[in-house]
């Protein structure tokens, strides 16, 4: 189950991790994801620093993938010297970014963490329908994986007011036409979305993991909750909805319309829509900014397209 101990917490806040903690709050490129008593702050959709307990210290380590120019200065860091690690985010940040340039990978988490920060934290934030509780949920015990998990909280004045039984929201997010396909593609997402939906155990976990890391979030202050009462919020075990996220789809390609009516045509589709709600976001504009007036269904996408061989 995600979710951190009351101790663990209370070090964030105001104890010897609370160096974290004030970073994150005070650099937007830089967001804090809760796991199973441990956490993950990522940089540009990497993760800089991976925290946990271990042998009665909070242990902080760098994935060593990243190191580029600067290993030696990095290996030598104790996982336990908070202070040496926060010193240093500036070196983290250009070994990530080394990282990426030379090895062309991790757009999609990068745009995954714009998302998290568009509807979670940005200015506009509060006028957003979406809020994320987190990037890369994954639950290996029942393999559940999602690019995105959160809920829906529509932006009128009303829903504001009271942050009781939110709807669950799934994304996906495809960065480019040649994410759409292939054995990571959209076809496989669905089945994953189908078995999922057909376990009700796994799907209580997920909603239960969703409500525990956005009230903690709230507590920590990195999620600013649109509630005017700031109360605990709760999660529907409802009919959630599962929404795909393509960054820079040419609209002059059909693979994507071509995926989406082949998952039209699969036999479990129309059980699926009985539990589901299955959108797909429009931009807004140019931002990250999820809303419900921008949320289309397949088959509208489909209707609207040329047939497709």
């Amino acid at each position: 189950m995600r979710g951190l101990s009351p101790s663990f917490m209370q070090e964030l806040k105001t104890g010897i991790l609370i160096g974290f903690l004030n970073a994150v709050l005070e650099d937007d490129t830089l967001c804090l994801e809760i796991r199973a008593n441990s956490i993950n702050i990522y940089y540009r959709g990497g993760s800089m620093f991976k925290i946990g307990y271990d042998n009665g210290k909070y242990a902080v380590s760098f994935d060593a993938n990243y190191l580029r120019k600067n290993t030696e200065v990095i290996r030598a860091i104790s996982p336990y010297n908070h202070s040496e690690w926060i010193r240093n985010i500036p070196l983290l940040k250009t070994e990530i970014d080394g990282y990426l340039f030379h090895v062309k990978a991790g757009l999609e988490r990068e745009h995954q963490q714009l998302v998290q920060r568009d509807n979670n934290s940005s200015s506009i934030a509060g006028d957003t329908d979406y809020y994320i509780a987190d990037l890369e949920y994954s639950r290996p015990e029942n393999k559940s994986r999602f690019d995105l998990l959160g809920i829906k909280w529509s932006s009128k004045a009303s829903n504001h007011k009271v942050g009781k039984n939110l709807r669950l929201a799934i994304f996906e997010m495809k960065y480019g036409d040649g994410a759409i396909t292939g054995s990571a593609g959209i076809k496989k997402h669905f089945i994953d979305l189908n078995r999922l939906m057909n376990d009700k155990a796994k799907y209580e976990s997920i909603c239960n993991d969703a409500e525990v890391m956005l009230n903690q979030k709230i507590e920590l202050g990195i999620f600013v909750s649109p509630s005017t009462k700031h109360q605990m919020i709760t999660v529907s075990r409802g009919k959630p909805e599962y929404i795909l996220l393509i960054a820079n789809h040419k609209p002059a390609k059909k693979a994507l319309v071509r995926e989406l009516r082949a998952v039209t045509n699969e036999d479990y589709y129309q059980d699926l829509k009985q539990l589901v709600d299955i959108r797909v976001a429009r931009p807004s504009y140019l931002g990250y900014g999820l809303y419900e007036e921008s949320m289309m269904n397949i088959e509208d996408i489909i209707d609207a397209s040329p047939i497709v061989l």
